[in-house]
């Protein structure tokens, strides 16, 4: 907050921050105090062979130094596998001199000639060895032709069914876990400007990105918010915490920009970050609301909610005070339906949405996009919070789970029981004499249908303007077909 000249705001951040509210992005804990590090978590870098092997490993190295993830489309390259290997081994060589694990994701459009060795790529790695994800960039036109049997043509002329090609992705995903799908006309239609098409992904898949354009992530732990007393969400305090937040990262945008970090000053064009969350399983828990149930729906629907529209009114707010970012009459927020798509009128009313909108015709934006769910691994443990908007994997050491399990007021050897099972297992699912809605609150991501994964994250995407990172886990019997 160092460029904040209101010391309420500072003061503010800095309260919400040491309460555990807000959880900081990994990179800001890394390179906040050391100058020229950018305090972004991922950037997505051209890849032009021509340029040869050793120039692109020049300009990769300072981002994986700087423990900024990695994002590369190579449908542009001729032997994609070879350069997937490449950049891995990049990646690699620089494990132990990194402060973050460095990571990357390499994205193939579907009708490039070598679709089916990029496929397979990793079918049968060693994933010690790989730092990469990859994913193959569907269009809603591929879709239409898997359903109707018809074929598509590559890039080399070869005709293929576009069954086949589908059908080879859910295999190798069955088997390995990959690739990953990008659908391409999604993502481009949640995108605030249409003129500046999205070139990659973040390693994480949670924000759609240009070449050279960085991401900014922080997050509000849900599960802070949460009044014991009353039972219900304070939001009041999570639309302080979003508003204090948007600040933030807008003024580490314009640290960034000063450090002189990123490339071709596509940061300073857009201003955009994005606010995650945490403590969603968390929040479930102590609500006694089962993961996956409506009741879950609706929670996360209203806090997701209630941290668009702040971090928007933020935005808007700044915008007036600092000047609006510099594409904004490019953009799509003069479309009222863009804007409202966010809304639901509830929590927040349908009147403060067509203020907003008003407003943000009269002063602009201040950011093109504010809201994303990237999986905050590192920041949720450092606050101790679940993380992002995914169920528990293991109960063992959760304090939430420990204190319920107390209340049920069990004999002291039905306690050692549940204590000694989570202990070697992680789960009290098969301790039936537990009641059955006390085991439904607390179980663990493979034990929830995956189509309650996919309720939740349907639910939660209307309201946020880039992508989710969510994991949907399959129980280890599930085909091909569940895929």
């Amino acid at each position: 907050y160092r460029s904040e000249t209101n010391s309420k705001y500072k003061e503010q951040a800095l309260k919400f921050v040491e309460e555990g509210k807000i959880a900081l992005g990994t990179s800001l804990y890394t390179n906040l105090l050391q100058p020229q590090k950018p305090m972004g978590a991922c950037v997505v870098l051209p890849c032009d062979m021509r340029k040869g092997i050793n120039v692109i490993k020049q300009e990769l190295e300072p981002h994986i130094l700087n423990g900024v993830g990695t994002g590369f489309d190579l449908s542009d390259t001729d032997e994609p596998v070879r350069v997937l290997n490449f950049l891995n081994e990049t990646l690699r060589e620089y494990d132990a001199k990194t402060q973050r694990p460095p990571a990357g994701i390499a994205i193939l459009d579907v009708t490039h000639k070598d679709i089916m060795s990029f496929i397979n790529a990793k079918r049968n790695a060693d994933y010690n060895d790989w730092r990469f994800n990859i994913s193959v960039i569907m269009p809603n036109e591929f879709i239409q032709r898997v359903i109707s049997g018809e074929t598509i043509r590559l890039t080399d002329g070869k005709i293929l069914p576009a069954r086949q090609i589908f059908e080879n992705v859910l295999d190798s995903m069955h088997y390995c876990g990959e690739p990953g799908i990008i659908f391409r006309d999604n993502v481009e239609r949640a995108n605030p400007l249409p003129n500046h098409k999205y070139k990659g992904i973040a390693s994480c898949a949670e924000i759609a990105l240009e070449n050279g354009e960085m991401c900014l992530f922080s997050h509000l732990n849900l599960n802070s918010f949460y009044d014991k007393k009353t039972n219900r969400i304070d939001f009041d305090a999570m639309k302080e915490a979003a508003s204090s937040l948007a600040g933030l990262l807008d003024n580490v945008i314009d640290i960034n920009l000063s450090e002189k970090v990123g490339k071709d000053n596509i940061a300073s064009q857009k201003r955009r970050f994005g606010i995650g969350v945490c403590g969603f399983a968390d929040l479930l828990a102590n609500m006694n609301i089962p993961y996956g149930s409506k009741k879950a729906q609706k929670v996360l629907a209203d806090c997701l909610e209630v941290i668009n529209f702040s971090s928007k009114q933020t935005s808007m707010k700044l915008a007036k005070e600092r000047g609006k970012f510099p594409l904004f009459d490019e953009s799509r927020y003069g479309e009222k339906e863009f804007l409202e798509r966010h809304s639901e009128n509830s929590p927040i009313t349908q009147s403060q949405w067509d203020e907003l909108y008003g407003d943000i015709q009269s002063f602009g934006l201040r950011n093109a996009t504010t809201t994303a769910l990237p999986p905050t691994g590192s920041s949720s443990r450092i606050i101790g919070a679940s993380y992002s908007i995914e169920p528990y994997f293991s109960l063992k050491g959760n304090k939430i789970f420990e204190q319920k399990l107390k209340e049920l007021n069990l004999p002291a050897e039905l306690h050692k029981k549940v204590v000694d099972e989570v202990n070697k297992t992680g789960s009290c699912q098969n301790l039936e004499f537990l009641p059955q809605s006390f085991r439904e609150i607390f179980r663990l991501g493979n034990e929830i249908n995956y189509g309650e994964h996919l309720h939740i994250v349907g639910t939660a995407q209307k309201f946020v303007d880039d992508g989710i990172s969510k994991t949907v886990n399959f129980d280890n019997s599930a085909t091909v077909d569940d895929i």
